[in-house]
């Protein structure tokens, strides 16, 4: 008959002092996710437009007004990109992702005490820019918190890049067809040195809307340039309805992004540089995706 194994006391220990930090950090987090949603966060909205409001032609079929803002899952997000610092927020599209990046913002700065510079990349459409102030301006942000923050869209066109007060503004707004640009060709001062203004100033928290458009490994370099910028931030909220792409490529890119290289406290360089380091990495550790 085989001998059952005897039970060590000190490891058996062990495993109990480990088991009750895991189980006391679970509960302080719980409580401090539970305690954000019923306190809501201080400088946004309590309620927003329902979308749905009149969609059919009759405003009597949908609420008005939602009222429960930021949602749980919204402040979810929230405090992941608080704990994790570089995140990929992949919610469905239309349920708020939008809305958690702006409250991320306002919830850094309430934690911090102080103002945090952001930048927003769109993808390449007026429209999507024009959603962005929307939303920063008249629908998710308090007018008592709106009017110590200043917002700069940049005009991709028409000499934009040079006219915009980059320096002084809170919040910058720009598209990926700003950083999609060989460095190469002479047309492009312009673009270069909007990038070297953009990592010059230092966004401490950069948000990627739509991340897939980051996609441009060939003449443009646009994954390139995102890096060069995104790289230098704390704090990074990557955003997308479809975070599964249908390349592996595609797939390092935002995992690059995610994990910038890096020296930790010890000096030891950490992350990946690039796309190809990410795939090299991948090809002997796949577990690493």
């Amino acid at each position: 008959m085989k001998e059952a194994t005897e039970i060590n006391p000190e490891k058996q220990n062990e495993a109990r002092v480990a088991y009750r930090e895991i189980h006391q950090r679970f509960y302080e987090k719980t409580a401090e996710l539970f305690g954000m949603y019923e306190k809501k966060i201080n400088g946004l909205e309590d309620k927003v437009r329902n979308p749905a409001y009149g969609i059919n032609g009759n405003g009597n079929e949908e609420q008005e007004w939602l009222y429960d803002f930021p949602s749980f899952y919204q402040i979810e997000g929230v405090q992941f990109l608080m704990d994790q610092k570089r995140v990929l927020i992949a919610d469905e599209m239309g349920v708020g992702k939008t809305a958690q990046a702006i409250a991320g913002k306002i919830a850094l700065e309430n934690k911090l005490g102080r103002k945090v510079k952001t930048l927003v990349v769109c993808p390449n459409r007026q429209v999507q820019k024009e959603v962005w102030e929307k939303k920063l301006r008249g629908e998710y942000i308090t007018a008592e918190r709106l009017k110590d923050i200043k917002i700069e869209s940049i005009d991709s066109d028409n000499g934009g890049y040079k006219k915009a007060d980059i320096d002084d503004a809170d919040i910058v707004i720009i598209d990926y067809h700003a950083l999609s640009f060989s460095d190469k060709k002479p047309n492009n001062i312009a673009r270069k040195r909007l990038k070297q203004k953009l990592i010059e100033v230092g966004f401490e928290y950069v948000v990627l809307d739509e991340v897939h458009n980051v996609k441009n490994y060939s003449s443009a370099n646009r994954f390139s340039h995102v890096y060069d910028i995104v790289s230098k931030a704390e704090y990074v909220a990557m955003l997308s309805g479809t975070p599964i792409p249908t390349s592996l490529k595609d797939t390092y890119a935002l995992i690059a992004l995610l994990k910038p290289q890096e020296r930790d406290e010890n000096g030891n360089v950490t992350g990946y540089k690039n796309v190809e380091e990410v795939a090299t990495v991948h090809s002997k550790t796949p577990s690493v995706i």
